[in-house]
This record gives structure tokens, sequence and C-alpha cells, in this order.
């Protein structure tokens, strides 16, 4: 595909997911930004309000931390509807889809800044026990429909959009929804390591999507997936993600002892 990484929630991505190991979790594409030791990278802190003499936090602006768990699992439903990568969230056990949104909300909450919220250790425990892991450890072994290891930046582009269509339908404003999508995009170096190129894991028919491949130049063996799920769209006039400066990744975190792929 040839596509630009513009994004994209969801992708979320982040996306891409964060948890633990059994044969689904291992392929988790959760991406969020969180240094592993809970606190807040160098990188990010410029993208995060300083606190109460800067005003509301962005948990705060986002409807506070039970808002923003419901975002992270609206967020977790709209990759796992999306063609292009919801392969990645549908392979998951029940239990490990459970455990995988238990972090993503966690880390969602301690990266927005709600108060009393850390991630990791102690808000990362997940139902079935299970300890959330970093980003880079859940995506180095991720192996899509290619058979090639790791995301791309496609991959994260459709995470990223999932992303903002997830914080618009909850009322956030843009200016804030660009400010999450800066925090998200930090991440990108750890998530996607591969250059721009078709989705890893598309099951879209025909392979397309909007009108364009989603399958690596090359391809590999065409799908006949059925009627698609409708993918998430940009829902208004957000952050041109094409333009998010990701050049400073930050270790974040996804359950460990989830299943590799």
């Amino acid at each position: 595909m040839r596509r630009t990484a513009a994004m994209a929630a969801a992708l979320g991505t982040a996306g891409l997911v964060h948890c633990a190991n059994d044969e689904s979790l291992g392929a988790n594409p959760v991406v969020t930004p969180s240094p592993v030791d809970g606190s807040v990278e160098a990188s990010e802190a410029t993208l995060l309000d300083a606190g109460p003499a800067a005003g509301p936090t962005l948990c705060e602006k986002s409807g506070g931390e039970a808002a923003v768990r419901r975002i992270a699992d609206d967020l977790f439903a709209k990759v796992q509807a999306d063609c292009r990568v919801g392969t990645y969230f549908t392979r998951l056990s029940a239990a490990a889809a459970t455990d995988v949104k238990a972090c993503m909300q966690a880390e969602l909450a301690a990266k927005l800044r709600c108060a009393g919220v850390s991630y990791p250790p102690l808000a990362s425990a997940t139902p079935s026990g299970r300890a959330c892991r970093s980003m880079a450890e859940a995506h180095a072994t991720l192996a899509g429909t290619d058979g090639r290891l790791g995301l791309n930046e496609n991959d994260f582009s459709a995470y990223l959009q999932a992303v903002q269509v997830a914080f618009k339908g909850a009322g956030v404003a843009d200016a804030d929804i660009t400010k999450v999508v800066a925090l998200f995009s930090a991440q990108k170096g750890a998530v996607a390591t591969r250059a721009s190129e078709g989705n890893t894991a598309c099951t879209c028919a025909g392979n397309t999507f909007e009108g364009a491949s989603c399958v690596p130049d090359g391809g590999y063996k065409p799908i006949d997936a059925g009627k698609d799920s409708a993918a998430p769209k940009d829902s208004g006039a957000l952050v041109d993600v094409s333009v998010v400066d990701a050049s400073s990744p930050a270790d974040a975190t996804t359950p460990t002892d989830a299943p590799s792929d």
C-alpha cells in the first residue's frame, strides 16, 4: 500500500495493546505512550499539562478518569473493527482481550494524568493477575499476514485515526485531541519500527481500504473477508498526524506473560 503515514488510534493503536502473554496477547497493537517506570519522560513533559497552575489536566478535559476508561474501551472496539489492524485484536482470547482492555485503561488514565493513577506497576494489574508490559516488548514479535515481525507506519496510522475518533466521540475539544495524539505519536519509534507500506495484517475485502491497496508492496495472498465492519473514520477537523513530531519515542507498557506469536 502506498498510503502515507497520516493518521490515525488507534489507532490504538495504538496501538495499537498492552497485556499478558498467551498466543493471542502477544499480538496486541496498543499504541499508548507511557514510560515503564510510570514517570513522565522529558520528551512528553511539554505535551502534558503541568498541573494545577497550568489548569485542568488532559484527564479532566476528557471528562475524568471514568470517562477516560470508557474512551479506552471505545478505542479497543474501533481498532478491533478496522480491517487494516483488527486481526491483532480479534485473535485475542476472551480472557486476553479483557486483560488488554484493563491495561489500555490504566495506561491512558495515567498518561492523561488522572489523579492517583500510575502505570505501571500498581494500576496495571489485569483481571487475570498478569502485569502489563512495555509497548516495545509487546510489538517486537507481532507477526503480520505478510509473515514479517513488527508494525509499520501505516499500522500505526490506522490506530491513531481510531484515537482521534474515540476522543472526538467523547466530546473532547479538538485542541486537546491534538495533544493526546501527540502523546501517542511519541511512542511511534518503539511500536512501528518499519517504514510506510501496506498494513501487516490487512483483512479488508479485496485487500483495499478506501480505494487504496492495504497490502505490502508485492502483496501476499488475497483475502476474501466478505462484508467488512465499518472502519473508524476521522469525524472532524483534527490534527494532521502526518506532521506530528514522533522523533522521540518513550517506552510504554503492555502486559507481560501474554501469548506471543
